[in-house]
């Protein structure tokens, strides 16, 4: 998952490629959690800060329209791999492989070859149902806040047990 964008609405905006597994497991499945893990040690205090944020909601696919607009912000990597590669997560031959990868960007250098975005790019978007912030730093008590949407569709909130 390559986070793009936050939404207006608080949604996670992110793209994948309707060949990956991930594409898959979204069909069977739209309930979705995702999580970001924060390690850092704070310059004041020296201590060693852990936090994390928990998303749970439903997943939905974006309309096309806004394909174009994320595509063309893709790194060249990203873009060549769009072309070289048929189906994300098999085994490869790797030599093979980068012989494919160097002659499209040598194609791409000498302004042989430019890109469109693919029939397989698809951008999904999280909407939270869901969030979990957990702070915790060396000889204090850890604090976990959640917000969870109600179903009148107002946030409410509270303290976990960390």
């Amino acid at each position: 998952m390559t986070l793009q964008e936050i939404s207006d609405d608080g949604g996670i905006i992110f793209y994948t490629y309707l060949n990956s597994l991930k594409a898959k497991q979204i069909e069977e499945n739209p309930q979705v959690s995702v999580s970001f893990l924060f390690l850092y040690t704070n310059e004041t205090s020296n201590k060693k800060i852990t936090q994390q944020v928990r998303m749970k909601g439903r997943i939905e696919t974006m309309r096309t329209c806004c394909n174009a607009k994320i595509f063309e912000k893709q790194p060249l990597y990203a873009k060549i791999r769009t072309v070289i590669i048929a189906e994300q997560g098999v085994p490869v031959a790797w030599e093979e492989l980068k012989k494919k990868h160097d002659r499209v960007l040598a194609k791409v250098n000498k302004g042989e070859m430019e890109f469109k975005v693919p029939k397989q790019f698809v951008l999904y978007k999280i909407i939270p149902a869901r969030y979990d912030f957990y702070y915790f730093n060396e000889n204090e008590i850890g604090d976990r806040i959640f917000f969870s949407k109600s179903e009148d569709d107002k946030w409410d909130h509270g303290h976990l047990t960390a």
